[in-house]
């Protein structure tokens, strides 16, 4: 038989990194310690077949067998029992994998199977695939029958064995569990998802790849489905029109809009609109989706999520086929009402315009009614109207005349200018960044403004930095950025200081501000929005010679009292932003600055 091999890999990324590191693949992908296998080469009882689901959501069952595994002297939670387990997995009743895997695929796919162990083993190597290699040699010799009868196996461990809460193959159809994660049915939903060939459900940029929380494939732990591009890579769901930039332009009615009906993706499979965004299919697209949270709907895992119920949302996605095995990027949920440009993503570091604003205008039953427009010259994300006639005037050779309006300036205290680590702020945690400012030959001192009524935690506090002068920096989602500071004797590289608000939460997905200064060498400031915060930064050119705010709406407390964070940043631990805590991770650690344990 050939060598089984899994790599720690993100194929999306592998070949380029390499490139850029000047290595092969091979030494690139083992540097990798994500915890997402990539099955390379598989060859033995457990290949199967590839584990995808027919597009078109016919009928498949996840036959599963799920082993529990007592590792040296380290045993399973007293309440990890065959019953448990098969309650968890395989039982009907609600909040199982069965019950929500039933709902979100449309009530085609079940979930069946059998619980075996627990089962002793004590081997040196706890690497995930040791561990597998040991449990298949076990139940080969032990369990045979039942081990080759079920193409899913599931392993369950003690949580101080596995470096992870959960583990899946892409592909391949293997996931390893700690036992402490047993009763959150979204993280078989997760790795299964894996199995499936489905990669994580980011944000805007790659570096936030689990932080879209209105899908499965984001961070554990809340209840909720895919995301629409997943749904159709699995079959539960179709696009139902497509429109391009050009198409919604030249189609604008005499208001200068286009209205589009959105159909639930929770009710009705044909439901998404896929715009693209370049001249030919070949070329990247979004895709508009919402998620109605009604009793009828299975996006109604999401009801009373601040963030994303009942929303429109645009991703972005780099795949083609229902087995392409992208990253998909959330750029933007939007809530009844309100208006935004559309914001694309390079995935990497920078915020695309695209010419475009969305409206959600209204809610009609199970369909949302969104305007898609032409943004106004010199709007912003944060200052996105409503959709209006255009107001765009043109000069006698049909350039588009553009003026510049200067919003007012945001409260707080600016620094004085520095140009070094020895002269940059040392009080971080004063309030929250809004502005900066530069001067001199390629920006060579800055300054900063901060909103000292906005108070910030000491706990669980992030540092990020521009290493070679160019470069995206961002907090971790939920955070506010606090200040500013230069690496070394220069500010060629910066530093960003994060940390999370106390009296109040970042409501919105960011938006980039303009580089400045607009002309090189020149004195510059730029601001957020009074009703913002910076949550981080971007350098342009050598030196950082021009610098740009990444801003968010923030949202005070409405009362004195203290709101705990726990929730709306689905924490697992850490501090609670309120003296108290979102709770512990057992003989795990918990990293403070993202709460997970």
């Amino acid at each position: 038989a050939g060598e089984r091999k899994v790599e720690l890999r993100d194929q999306v990324l592998l070949a380029s990194a390499a490139a850029d590191a000047g290595v092969s693949v091979t030494q690139e992908a083992s540097k990798d310690k994500r915890t997402i296998f990539v099955v390379d080469e598989f060859n033995g009882q457990v290949v199967g077949g590839d584990r995808r689901l027919g597009h078109g959501g016919t009928s498949k069952s996840v036959n599963a067998i799920v082993i529990h595994v007592n590792m040296c002297e380290h045993k399973l939670a007293a309440d990890i029992t065959t019953a448990r387990l098969e309650n968890a997995i395989f039982s009907k009743t609600v909040n199982s994998f069965h019950d929500i895997i039933d709902t979100c695929s449309r009530n085609t796919i079940s979930v069946t199977g059998k619980v075996v162990g627990p089962i002793d083993l004590c081997q040196e190597d706890w690497d995930p695939w040791s561990l597998y290699q040991g449990v298949e040699e076990y139940m080969q010799t032990n369990h045979k029958a039942d081990f080759d009868a079920h193409e899913y196996k599931m392993m369950v461990f003690p949580a101080n064995v596995l470096g992870a809460i959960g583990i899946g193959t892409m592909g391949g159809g293997i996931t390893w569990y700690r036992d402490s994660y047993v009763q959150h049915p979204v993280l078989f939903l997760h790795e299964v998802g894996h199995n499936w060939k489905l990669a994580h459900a980011a944000t805007a940029f790659e570096s936030k790849e689990y932080a879209d929380l209105s899908g499965a494939m984001g961070y554990c732990c809340e209840v909720r489905c895919y995301n629409f591009i997943h749904n159709w890579q699995l079959g539960f769901a179709e696009v139902k029109s497509e429109l391009t930039l050009d198409s919604i332009l030249r189609d604008a009615d005499s208001n200068g809009w286009v209205e589009v009906e959105v159909p639930a993706q929770g009710v009705h499979r044909k439901s998404g609109i896929k715009i693209l965004t370049g001249p030919d299919e070949s070329d990247a697209y979004m895709v508009l989706s919402y998620r109605y949270t009604g009793a009828d709907s299975f996006d109604r895992y999401l009801a009373g999520n601040q963030n994303y119920a009942d929303t429109i949302q645009f991703h972005h996605w780099d795949g083609d086929m229902t087995t392409s095995m992208e990253l998909t990027h959330l750029l933007s949920s939007i809530k009844v009402g309100q208006s935004s440009l559309v914001l694309d993503t390079d995935r990497d570091r920078t915020r695309v315009q695209r010419d475009l604003k969305a409206q959600f205008v209204r809610a009609e039953g199970t369909s949302a009614i969104v305007r898609l427009c032409r943004k106004q010259p010199g709007e912003s994300r944060a200052s996105a109207t409503a959709c209006e006639a255009p107001t765009m005037s043109t000069t006698t050779d049909a350039t588009v005349a553009i003026t510049s309006t200067r919003l007012p300036e945001p409260a707080g205290t600016w620094t004085a200018y520095f140009d070094s680590e020895a002269s940059s702020p040392t009080e971080l945690t004063k309030g929250a960044l809004v502005g900066i400012g530069c001067m001199g030959d390629f920006c060579k001192s800055v300054k900063t403004k901060v909103w000292s009524d906005i108070t910030v935690s000491t706990k669980g506090m992030t540092t990020v930095q521009v290493d070679v002068g160019n470069g995206h920096i961002a907090c971790n989602t939920g955070q506010v950025a606090t200040a500013v500071t230069c690496l070394g004797s220069s500010c060629d590289n910066l530093r960003l200081h994060c940390a999370w608000p106390n009296n109040g939460r970042v409501t919105s997905q960011p938006h980039n501000l303009e580089f400045i200064p607009e002309t090189l060498h020149a004195i510059a400031e730029s601001f957020c929005l009074d009703n913002e915060v910076a949550i981080g930064l971007q350098c342009d050119s050598a030196k950082c010679a021009r610098v740009m705010l990444m801003c968010a709406e923030f949202e005070p407390s409405e009362s004195e009292q203290c709101v705990p964070r726990c929730d709306f940043l689905s924490m697992q631990c850490g501090d609670d932003g309120c003296g108290g805590s979102c709770g512990s991770c057992g003989d795990a650690m918990c990293h403070e600055d993202v709460g997970r344990c």
